[in-house]
């Protein structure tokens, strides 16, 4: 079969199936489309002005030397339809006779464009002017030139001159508009001209190539003419390069101003003065979009003037082996093919019905990139496998000015035409498989020669007027279906019909009426917009294709990617902005890879850099641009304003700023649901959409101008403001200060952002932390004053305050701490003063630095000492207790926390900051009375402290309390209530997105498991916590339980050498440290020991133990002294001692009640054999 991207290049070239490298002609210009073309032989000729041939009327290009013929009204020179009767520019009538069949003269710079521009073309723009003026267009730009022209122009008259210039830019226009760009510029001896503006085109590229390779062999015909009649050597060059323009006033004569990014339409001059002659030189940008589809050849890297990198540059070859999407997609290897057994069933059962004798035809309906031509695709694979014929035709996006393109590429597969047969082979094997099935189709044969391009000229095609023509050839092909049909199983697949030229459209009906009663099934694939008549049919069955489901979405992303835990949060990120599309999945994962984010393989992919943000990749951006320049002007203007408001948006605010009458508005937001390109979201207590896609969000919003960008804001945002004044919060905050940022507003930003970072801190630190780096960055853009002055200094102080939660950027908060500390002495601000020291102080203490912490607290109580304020003197008592708890000085750190809450008496505070001090120094105080042996007052005060949060809404207390109460419930030996509560902590931590806490919950869920003897569950949660977790982190204390538990569990396991291991490794990370981290590294190597080498090892055994004991008592851990009991029990029992051993754990038992810990003592006493009547429980 031939392969239909050479058809495509040579249908594109005319009519005729020419190559543009072998010469090798196919022709016949007597093809009849949907929109009139056809042929008379009766008629009279007209001439081409480039050879005197003689033409007939209503040919489209000279059959002698293929220059392109289109009539014009000789009174006025307007372009006219084919068909046309009456000029549609002035009503002069049009005669039979000989027609005016050069184009306008698109003279050099000056002429007006009407002339030169089809008229279909100039429909379009004039028509859509309003909504695109003044937009920021994706485009593939296009420069030509003559090589040398200024020599070439001495050597002949300067009217001979004009006139082969004048035919250059006949030959330069007609090749630009065939594929719908348009002419920005004419040079002195060139043009610039833009494919994708005005009109949106998502094969803008694509059609720039077909193009370049159209232009390249026009003028090479146009050369050799000149070579051969006057002796010069004319060349040409071509470049192209795409980008971003931004689209100024279209004036009535369709003048256009554009203000191109200068990199852009640069790039693209650059490159044709760099191509030689004849060639077309491509960009780097422009061969990533057209890659597969064309043939390219790298020139490697060139260093283009003013471009600071150097470029890699190619040479466009032709057309090359890709079709569509889907073959792109093959040659990177397919994807899963996921979320679509249910379609795929209907697809069967439908197949399953037609091969009964009940032809079937099945339209798949979808957006780009849904999955229409994948799930045909396995379809077809499926059918091929069980050896049933499949014929395929398909349209393209510059296809429906090409008549009959799909159904050409039919019916070459149905006769097993190939690129290769000549004529007469061609002839051969069209007759062949006619007359194998019906020899009455002899008399049929001429005209079916003559449509497929392969005339006998022997027996030439009857004459018909085109109707009659157009009548004769769908019987014909519907008769030669229908009896294929008859025969045997086969599957008739057309794709894309909405790009369908409509004489193809009007076959459909035929085809469906023929293939009844057949073994056919007709499967189509078409976007939402298209509809037609035949759909009506009760042969006709309609398939929608959804959006893939989350389970789907996550089968193809681990397919693509992997599972690395690198990938964390990733996938959920491109799910979140490709709304369930394989295609925009795929392209976003690919523009990731090439961007050098992701390394590996296909499912074995690593995260390399931080994604916190993904761009709409340029084969996104185009496919979705042109969807949303469909649109009428009034939707798209609403879709665009919609599109600052956010992916969300209150149709009550949409309505005040797009300034539409209700009516209006309501007819705007049923075209955009009805297309799909918005949904209602909300609808109580008010109506809110939302965008299908985020990435179409993405597009709509980047095509607006910055200015008109900062006016929506702004006029967002006042709205936002009095809309949400009585209920304002975080989400509302944050959303306010991304308008007024975008607005131009920094300081109102600033001050929306810091009001976002207070209300953020307790339940999203991580959230908290950028919001507060962006009221530093915007009080700094801001004019001086006093209140740009209080902000920055109070992003200084948020920002050294939430260090804990990004530890990467520690240099950032050495940078806030010292201007946070310079506003605060230089304005007097006594109160931002202490809060800074006492936050930098405990980052210090993070890392060990207790003397200058120390440093920071004395300053901070020297500033108290002398102030009335009782509040901010509990804050920084309430600091010294904790430094007192790093410092592993339990009972200082009790002292230093009774005093602070003396200060306040039964006051609780209302001021936020003081209030989350409050409920850290209550938490660990209450840990403190816990692990002295008290653990129902413990438990009483995290109980309070708990609620205290719930009411304030801090999550982060929340978390720390549910950590708490685990830790606690695991000190009374109640492994289910342990579990219970390590569980909601893990929900809040995974919440808060605080990895520390999130790793702090996996350990508490280990420490439950271990506590029931759960080794493998045990295990597996006290390794997520080490994976998870660094000393940094969770702090060294906090690491060195992770160590010693995970031993323990290793033990339990029998994996002696792991528990050694892990054992010594937090023996070695406890030195020097002397804190409860510190007991259970010791204990859990004296625990390790016993079980492995009681005797060899006992004096070791003996001197852990006390060593342990030693730091409990020194650190107020009491709380551990009957666990080390145990362990001498154990000890004392592997020597033989076992009246030793029972006096050991009675003792143990006596603590255990002494302190509440019920679940252990009710343990023990079990274990213990009963005691005389007289003794002490």
């Amino acid at each position: 079969m031939l392969h239909d991207d050479a058809f495509r290049n040579r249908f594109a070239h005319g009519a005729s199936l020419r190559s543009p490298r072998d010469g090798y002609v196919i022709g016949s210009s007597s093809m009849t489309s949907s929109h009139g073309d056809s042929s008379m032989a009766s008629a009279p000729e007209s001439l081409c002005p480039t050879c005197r041939q003689a033409n007939r009327v209503g040919a489209r290009f000279c059959d002698s030397c293929g220059r392109a013929l289109a009539s014009s009204c000789a009174q006025c020179g307007i372009e006219l339809r084919a068909g046309a009767r009456f000029c549609d520019a002035c009503g002069a009538p049009i005669g039979t006779g000989v027609a005016a069949t050069a184009p306008p003269r698109p003279d050099r710079p000056g002429r007006d464009p009407r002339a030169y521009t089809p008229k279909h073309l100039a429909d379009r723009i004039l028509t859509s002017r309003s909504a695109i003026e003044g937009e920021r267009k994706h485009v593939t730009v296009l420069f030509a030139d003559v090589t040398g022209s200024m020599e070439l122009a001495e050597q002949v008259d300067p009217e001979e001159w004009h006139r082969i210039l004048d035919r250059f830019f006949e030959i330069l226009t007609e090749g630009v508009h065939r594929y719908e760009g348009t002419i920005n510029q004419y040079t002195g001896d060139g043009v610039m001209a833009l494919f994708g503006a005005p009109i949106s085109h998502e094969d803008h590229a694509h059609r720039a190539c077909y193009a370049a390779l159209h232009l390249v062999e026009e003028l090479r015909r146009f050369a050799q003419e000149l070579k051969r009649e006057r002796g010069l050597t004319f060349a040409t060059r071509i470049g192209l390069n795409s980008g971003e323009v931004v689209v100024g006033k279209i004036g009535d004569d369709l003048r256009m101003d554009y203000t191109a990014q200068g990199r852009v339409v640069g790039i693209a001059a650059r490159l044709q003065t760099l191509a030689d002659p004849g060639e077309v030189y491509v960009s780097d940008t422009t061969a990533a979009l057209v890659s597969g589809f064309f043939e390219l050849a790298s020139l490697g890297e060139f260093r283009l003037k003013g471009v600071s990198q150097p470029m890699r540059v190619c040479s466009l070859e032709g057309v090359g082996r890709m079709r569509t999407r889907l073959d792109v997609s093959r040659a990177r290897g397919l994807s899963r093919f996921v979320g679509r057994s249910d379609e795929m069933a209907s697809l069967e059962s439908a197949l399953a019905r037609a091969a009964e004798g009940q032809g079937r035809v099945v339209g798949v309906v979808a957006e780009a990139g849904t999955g229409k031509s994948r799930l045909c695709a396995e379809l077809v694979e499926r059918c091929r496998s069980r050896g049933v014929a499949v014929h395929e035709g398909r349209g393209v996006a510059h296809g429906r000015l090409l008549p009959f393109l799909p159904l050409l590429e039919l019916l070459r597969g149905v006769f097993g035409l190939t690129e290769q047969d000549g004529e007469r082979e061609a002839r051969q094997k069209i007759a062949g498989t006619l007359m194998l099935i019906d020899p009455r189709f002899d008399e049929a044969l001429p005209l079916v020669f003559d449509f497929l391009g392969v005339p006998d000229p022997a027996r030439p095609a009857p004459l018909f007027d085109p109707a009659d023509r157009q009548r004769q050839l769908f019987g014909i092909i519907a008769r030669l279906l229908k009896a294929l049909g008859e025969r045997e199983s086969h599957v008739i697949l057309l794709e894309d019909l909405h790009w369908f030229d409509e004489g193809t459209g009007r076959f459909l009906d035929t085809l469906l009426d023929a293939i009844a009663g057949t073994k056919t099934l007709v499967l189509l694939n078409f976007r939402p917009e298209f509809l037609a008549d035949w759909m009506k049919k009760t042969v006709y069955q309609q398939l929608p294709l959804l959006p893939l489901g989350p389970e789907a979405m996550r089968e193809l992303l681990d397919d693509l990617l992997g599972r690395d835990p690198s990938l964390r949060g990733l996938p959920e990120l491109v799910q979140d902005h490709t709304g369930g599309n394989p295609f925009f999945v795929e392209e976003v994962v690919q523009s990731l890879i090439e961007g050098g984010s992701l390394q590996g393989g296909r499912g074995a992919y690593r995260l390399v850099g931080p994604v916190t943000e993904l761009r709409v990749p340029p084969t996104i951006h185009a496919l979705l641009a042109a969807r949303i320049d469909r649109l009428p002007e009034r939707e798209r203007r609403l879709l665009q304003t919609a599109a600052v408001m956010g992916k969300r948006f209150p149709q009550s605010i949409l309505k005040r700023v797009a300034e539409l009458p209700e009516t209006e508005l309501e007819d705007a937001i049923r075209t955009l649901r009805g297309r799909d390109l918005i949904f209602e979201e909300v609808l109580f207590p008010e109506v809110e959409y939302a965008f299908k896609h985020p990435l179409t969000q993405e597009v709509a919003y980047g095509s607006q101008l910055a200015e008109r960008r900062k006016r929506a804001h702004a006029a967002v945002a006042v709205l936002v403001e009095k809309e949400s004044a009585a209920k304002l919060d975080e989400r509302t905050a944050a959303l306010l200060a991304h308008h007024w940022k975008a607005a131009g507003e920094s300081l109102r930003a600033a001050r929306w952002h810091g009001l976002a970072a207070e209300w953020s801190e307790g339940h999203a630190p991580a959230s908290a932390v950028d919001h507060w780096r962006a009221v530093r960055s915007l009080a700094a853009e801001a004019p001086e004053s006093p209140e740009a002055m209080r902000l920055r200094l109070a992003a200084a102080i948020g920002l050294v305050r939430a260090a804990d939660y990004d530890l990467a950027a520690r240099p950032e908060f050495e940078s806030a701490f010292a201007e946070g500390h310079r506003l605060a002495l230089e304005t007097g601000d006594t109160d931002a003063r202490v809060r800074i020291l006492l936050a930098y102080s405990a980052l210090v203490l993070s890392d060990r630095d207790f003397d200058r912490s120390a440093e920071l607290l004395a300053e901070a109580e020297a500033v108290v000492a002398g102030i009335d304020d009782p509040e901010l003197k509990f804050v920084v008592r309430g600091h010294a207790g904790f430094t007192a708890v790093m410092r592993g000085d339990q009972r200082a750190a009790l002292e230093r926390y009774d005093e602070a809450f003396a200060l306040l008496g039964e006051r609780k505070p209302k001021d936020s900051f003081v209030l989350r001090r409050y409920l850290g120094a209550g938490t660990n105080r209450a840990m403190i009375v816990a692990e002295s042996g008290r653990l129902a007052d413990g438990a009483r005060d995290i109980d309070r402290i708990r609620a205290m949060a719930l009411e304030a809404h801090d999550l982060t207390y929340v978390c720390i309390g549910d950590l708490c109460r685990s830790r606690l419930a695991m000190y009374r030996g109640a492994p289910a209530q342990a579990l219970a509560h390590a569980a909601s902590g893990l929900d809040a931590a995974e919440r808060l997105d605080a990895p520390g806490f999130r790793a702090t919950a996996r350990l508490s869920i280990g420490l439950a498991h271990l506590l029931e003897r759960n080794w493998d569950e045990a295990i597996a949660a006290i390794r997520d916590a080490k994976r998870i977790a660094t000393p940094e982190m969770i702090g060294p204390n906090q690491f060195l339980m992770v160590l010693a538990r995970l031993a323990e569990a290793c033990l339990g396991k029998g994996n002696f050498e792991r528990a050694l291991e892990f054992s010594a490794e937090a023996i070695q990370r406890s030195e020097g440290a002397r804190r409860l981290g510190a007991v259970e590294a010791h204990l859990s190597r004296a625990r390790v020991l016993t079980a492995i080498s009681p005797e060899r090892d006992a004096a070791e055994i003996v001197r852990l133990l006390d060593r342990a004991t030693e730091l409990a008592r020194g650190c107020g851990g009491t709380i551990y002294e009957p666990s080390i009991l145990e362990t001498r029990a154990a000890l004392a029992r592997a020597s033989g001692q076992a009246a030793e051993a029972e006096r050991e754990l009675r003792e143990a038992l006596r603590l255990y009640a002494d302190f509440g810990a019920t679940g252990h003592a009710e343990r023990l006493a079990r274990e213990l054999p009963a005691e005389p009547e007289n003794a002490v429980a």
